[in-house]
């Protein structure tokens, strides 16, 4: 499963950080991606599903991958 780190606005909190599992991300989350080789905060405005042949669930030795320029943390669960 991938998990990615967003943030999700929490009224009078602001922004706050969170780690969920990249099925359960929605519009309006931020999520970092790669903007010439720096991460940055990006608002999610469209979620689809999918499918291809292929790997699935790839481990990294740092735990750690870019999808479509999106960062996420691989779990082995």
């Amino acid at each position: 499963m991938h998990y990615i780190e967003v943030m999700e606005y929490g009224g009078g909190s602001g922004w706050v950080p969170t780690l969920v599992a990249a099925k359960d991300v929605r519009v309006g989350m931020k999520v970092q991606v790669d903007s010439r080789g720096s991460r940055v905060w990006s608002v999610v405005t469209v979620v689809g599903t999918e499918t291809r042949q292929g790997l699935y669930n790839p481990f990294t030795t740092s735990h750690t991958l870019m999808v479509n320029n999106v960062s996420s943390l691989v779990s082995e669960l």
